[in-house]
């Protein structure tokens, strides 16, 4: 295997780290996504699903209208990816005030220059204009089709039931959801019940199957697909029912599931869809939150207590041990040593990385280095391939090869563990 090294530019030495397993591939073509760079993405994501990995083949089955609006979508990609990375005493403001009065031509031009966009990605850009035609579409159709089949044969459980939905209209899901739940998606095995107790989701109302998969989740204890039940009744659209959906939620919340257990303290707090008001009630299930120390259902609180409960029931949430209610409060400059602190005890890294994000975003580097070292040493894969990024170019560090090729070997000895980390929470 070739060393970083050897390499010829910064640019193959930052693809080599996103080489590694299709996951990693995949991730290159979101981060190209979010700058507004959708050739590249697209490029990225045919390579990450050749290699197997699912949630790019997903990406790949396009639909009609897609192309059509792609060239406004670049302009509106690279215009937001400037005003996010360019500071406002450099001027910028006024600069994209400008770009109003300024022809496509010489807003593309201008936005290029800045954001550094060089020839070659230009150069591909045009080369995909020119075969964009009815020819390029039909086999489009094809291509799509092919992707959809390779999914629907590789992809696991959990894959099978984001796509179902996210892409899928809800009268088409029942053959999805039944594949998924084969596969081990707990969340599919509610949706399965609800759509055969309610005749939804393109299934026949069959109370014999609804129950025979109710007792399938009794059985095994399926904590999370008695919530996903209790959102089908909460918010469905075949029937809602606030006091089906109430009942289900306590079943999961007994069954220790986090985010019911946070539902239901948020639900009695505030008195919601016919709940009464139960202080009493929602401390309980608070005690069972805190007790559990389930980082998913913590930080599920955390995200829904709003001004309307006040900062009380964050600083609560955060004494339980949710990591995401530290984050908020290191933020917020509340005690910063203190919930650094305990926030790096907790071991999360989705936490980490959002606070070395926001630090590297607005321009802290000291912060940001910390927190991607944080979650670098806890294991976390964007953390350290950000780490050898900044090595490679001698970003806010010294440039160090060396020290890029070791965190390099250690993306490749965990790449293994990639998938089964996917859709953590």
């Amino acid at each position: 295997m070739k060393r970083l090294s050897d390499y010829k530019t910064e640019k193959e030495m930052i693809d080599a780290l996103y080489e590694i397993c299709p996951e990693d591939m995949t991730a290159r073509a979101i981060e190209y996504d979010n700058d507004g760079r959708w050739r590249k993405s697209r490029e990225w994501h045919v390579k990450a699903a050749e290699a197997g990995c699912p949630e790019s083949m997903t990406e790949l089955i396009e639909y009609d209208d897609e192309e059509d609006e792609e060239d406004e979508d670049d302009m509106l990609g690279l215009i937001e990816r400037f005003a996010f990375e360019t500071d406002e005493e450099e001027g910028d403001e006024e600069a994209i005030a400008d770009l109003a009065d300024k022809s496509d031509e010489e807003k593309m031009a201008f936005l290029k220059s800045r954001l550094q966009i060089d020839d070659e990605d230009e150069e591909e850009d045009e080369e995909y204009d020119e075969d964009d035609d009815e020819e390029d579409e039909d086999e489009l159709d094809e291509e799509s089709m092919k992707w959809l089949r390779k999914f629907k044969e590789v992809a696991d459980g959990p894959a099978l039931y984001n796509f179902t939905e996210e892409e899928l209209a809800e009268d088409k899901r029942i053959e999805w959801y039944l594949l998924a739940a084969e596969r081990g998606s707990a969340a599919a095995e509610g949706e399965i019940v609800y759509a055969y107790a309610e005749g939804a989701s393109g299934a026949k109302k069959d109370e014999a199957e609804a129950e025979k998969w109710l007792a399938k989740m009794e059985e095994t204890k399926n904590g999370e697909g008695f919530w996903q039940l209790g959102l089908c009744y909460d918010v469905g659209d075949a029937r809602v029912d606030p006091q089906k959906a109430l009942e289900y939620y306590v079943k999961s919340a007994e069954l220790g599931y986090g985010e019911a257990i946070a539902k239901l303290v948020v639900r009695y707090l505030r008195g919601e869809k016919g709940t009464p008001k139960d202080a009493a009630e929602a401390e309980k299930w608070f005690r069972k939150l805190d007790e559990s120390g389930d980082q998913g259902g913590l930080r599920a609180l955390a995200l829904r207590l709003d001004e309307e409960e006040g900062r009380d029931w964050l600083l609560r949430t955060a004494e339980a041990g949710s990591a995401y209610a530290m984050e908020q409060l290191i933020l917020d400059n509340k005690d910063v040593e203190k919930w650094t602190e305990r926030l790096v005890k907790t071991g999360r890294n989705r936490e980490m990385e959002e606070l070395a994000e926001f630090y590297d975003d607005h321009k802290r580097p000291e912060e940001a280095l910390f927190w991607y070292l944080k979650a670098s040493e806890n294991g976390n894969r964007w953390a350290t391939r950000k780490l050898a990024i900044w090595r490679i170019i001698g970003k806010n560090v010294e440039k160090n090869l060396d020290e890029a090729e070791r965190l390099r070997q250690i993306l490749i000895d965990t790449a293994k563990d990639v998938r089964k980390q996917w859709y953590s929470k």
